[in-house]
């Protein structure tokens, strides 16, 4: 009768151990992914993202267009505004990318 109970509690240790480790295991998976994503985004200098022109419309006047942005890549700019709140605003804005290569930033005439 001690012999069963004795390879009962020993199996259940071997469970626990492994039960243990396993979620050790997924734990650590889970630092270095975090600091990798974290390494990546944080070292941006410059970020513009996908984006595409949802829609536009020009002003009547003909001097001008407005134009709404809409982001390819969401998850991504959510990861790049979490590791860089101050950039964030400045690339990740209401008006979408914003740097001097895009039909916002320059003067059409129709």
């Amino acid at each position: 009768m001690k012999k069963k109970i004795i390879i009962v509690v020993s199996l259940v240790l071997v469970i626990a151990v492994a039960v243990f480790g396993l979620f050790a295991y997924q734990h650590q998976q889970k630092i270095e992914k975090a600091k990798q994503e974290r390494d990546k985004y944080k070292n941006y200098d410059y970020y513009t993202g996908q984006w595409e022109i949802d829609s536009y419309k020009f002003l009547d006047d003909g001097r001008g267009v407005v134009v709404h942005w809409k982001s390819l890549t969401p998850e991504e700019d959510k990861l790049f505004a979490k590791y860089n709140p101050d950039l964030s605003e400045k690339y990740l804005g209401v008006h979408g990318a914003s740097n001097e290569r895009y039909i916002i930033r320059q003067n059409i005439k129709n």
